[in-house]
């Protein structure tokens, strides 16, 4: 199960509040963006808790407002598990993944591509670290 946690306020809560509902009531371009086969219903969102910090390698944010705010909750012991997504993926010239919330089709379609960048590259990275 894939834990996607977010810290309160701004594009962050517009997302969680956005996979916390049903597939029927979702967006229709956001939906239409992803792949047709791919299921988002397993998908479960949450604001980041204390205890997150010590259960988890890598702690990943969208931006760097969000990156701030789990840097001061983070005890400082851990504080090195927390990155942004994008640092995974530099050949996208991009430090942050853009709010697509108040903008067109063409903008989800966007921050998928680049998601789906972040990831693999997160991938490549665990990999090398020895992950299997």
């Amino acid at each position: 199960q894939l834990l996607v946690a977010f810290p309160p306020g701004g594009a962050s809560e517009h997302l969680a509040e956005y996979l916390a509902r049903s597939q029927s009531e979702r967006e229709a371009r956001a939906v239409e963006a992803r792949d047709p086969k791919q299921a988002l219903e397993w998908l479960r969102s949450r604001q980041v808790q204390a205890r997150d910090f010590a259960q988890h390698d890598y702690i990943l944010a969208m931006d760097g407002n969000n990156r701030r705010y789990l840097l001061d909750a983070c005890p400082a012991e851990h504080a090195h598990k927390v990155s942004l997504l994008m640092d995974f993926a530099p050949e996208t010239g991009l430090a942050e993944v853009p709010d697509p919330y108040f903008g067109n089709y063409a903008g989800f379609e966007r921050v998928l591509e680049l998601l789906e960048a972040g990831v693999a590259g997160l991938l490549r990275h665990v990999q090398s670290q020895g992950y299997r």
